[in-house]
């Protein structure tokens, strides 16, 4: 991930070496100048790859419009036209950290109304599955079980619970070597479980980028104002194959983050597919608010009264290192229905986790910020992570916001040879069970 990035630095460098030769821009001096009109009379002609150059003196119109204060203009380039933000200039800084003022700072937010953060209208189905060793009987002592039980995909033993969380272990180990992928292809083909799409999203680098392109191109749209950010984001990926950029993408206010609720295939195989994440790999707390029902709330319960029972995440999941911003949000959103309440939802990552990957800056590895809103400090958990329920209890404050607690169970780390031989050894319906939650 170090290295990607250095090539991009590289780039920008040479970028800049060869624009000392001229002068700067006039679309640069009408920022720095604060002349609006100026700036967008250029807006409407320049392409937008210009408008986000690095100009002969290492800066670009936005970095100068924000270190001279000049908000309207910056509200111009950000809010109106979609402008990168994630240019650094030659002290190695972003235009948001160049901001002197919170006043220009806050034109970097994400709009207040946007829930990044919180989920309404009852999302749990779609996003956690609960893992039990309850029985029937444990569930019938609770209120509406019939409403439960749909909710709990049930394994009678710990060894049946043991094996979900090897398979989810080996099949990561064996998805990121050539050699790995190669094996599984095999296996598949001779089971009869071969799927043209899921080769072509394991072996087809095109594939995957085109995947992307479509969804970008039929959900976001040409009109969009962030549609040519998109497109840029993804030819940068393409050519240089920094997943920082996926990143980033994921983390623009576009359709593009809504359609992975529905389908997470496009943005999660190329980072399944990525090694090198662990440089980003998360060890700490986060938080998310989320809307619950009664019943929703029953099945955490039914999960924490019950020792063994996990909860797995089926979608991505924006955390935040800030409580304060989930907190509000909760709190903010008025409760009409009586069966609704408020939930704090804390992930509690204990070790390093692979699958909860830190979108900020990490100097230690010379990592930028990989979100597009550097103030979030956003903590993305990817499919598939796994917790148990540590604990659940309600605030005797006015708002009565009930706070459940989740604790990380770490992926088993295994061998390659071992992983490869549990995949071998595992039966077809084991591997058509693997497909089906992956969407095959």
């Amino acid at each position: 991930m170090g290295n990607q990035h250095n090539i991009c630095t590289k780039y920008n460098k040479k970028i800049l070496c060869h624009s000392q030769k001229h002068e700067v821009s006039q679309f640069y001096i009408a920022c720095r100048n604060g002349d609006i009109e100026t700036v967008k009379q250029i807006l409407s002609i320049a392409p937008y790859e210009q408008i986000n150059q690095l100009e002969p003196n290492g800066s670009t119109g936005l970095h100068a419009a924000v270190f001279y204060g000049h908000a309207d203009i910056v509200r111009l380039l950000l809010q109106e036209y979609g402008c990168e933000r994630h240019r650094l200039n030659s002290y190695g800084l972003t235009a948001y950290q160049e901001a002197k003022t919170q006043e220009i700072r806050r034109l970097f937010y994400r709009p207040s109304h946007i829930n990044r953060f919180y989920d309404e209208n009852n999302t749990f189905i779609n996003a956690f599955e609960i893992v039990s060793l309850s029985t029937e009987i444990v569930a019938d002592n609770y209120e509406n079980s019939e409403k439960i039980n749909k909710y709990i995909q049930r394994f009678v033993t710990q060894e049946e619970v043991d094996k979900e969380m090897i398979s989810l272990s080996q099949s990561k180990k064996l998805l990121q070597t050539a050699l790995g992928r190669y094996i599984i292809r095999k296996v598949l083909k001779h089971q009869d479980l071969n799927d043209d799409t899921l080769n072509k999203y394991i072996t087809d680098k095109a594939f995957r980028i085109q995947t992307i392109r479509k969804v970008i191109d039929e959900q976001v749209t040409p009109t969009h104002l962030e549609y040519k950010k998109c497109s840029q984001l993804l030819s940068n990926y393409a050519q240089h194959e920094n997943i920082d950029n996926l990143l980033k993408l994921y983390t623009l206010e576009t359709p593009f983050y809504y359609q992975l609720r529905d389908n997470i295939l496009p943005f999660f195989w190329p980072l399944v597919l990525k090694k090198d994440l662990k440089y980003r790999r998360f060890q700490g707390v986060s938080y998310r608010g989320i809307t619950m029902s009664n019943d929703d709330l029953e099945c955490y319960r039914l999960a924490w009264n019950n020792p063994g029972s996990i909860i797995e995440t089926l979608t991505f999941s924006s955390t935040s290192l800030d409580r304060s911003v989930a907190e509000n949000f909760a709190v903010s959103r008025s409760i009409t229905s009586p069966t609704t309440i408020r939930v704090l939802m804390v992930f509690n990552f204990p070790d390093a986790c692979e699958q909860a990957l830190y979108l900020g800056k990490i100097p230690e590895y010379n990592l930028p910020c990989a979100s597009e809103y550097e103030d979030e400090q956003e903590i993305l958990i990817v499919p598939f992570t796994t917790f148990h329920v540590e604990n659940i209890q309600t605030n005797s404050d006015e708002h009565r916001t009930t706070v459940i607690t989740l604790k990380n169970i770490p992926l088993a780390k295994i061998s390659f040879s071992v992983a490869s031989k549990i995949f071998l050894q595992a039966k077809p319906q084991d591997h058509s069970y693997l497909l089906n939650k992956v969407g095959f």
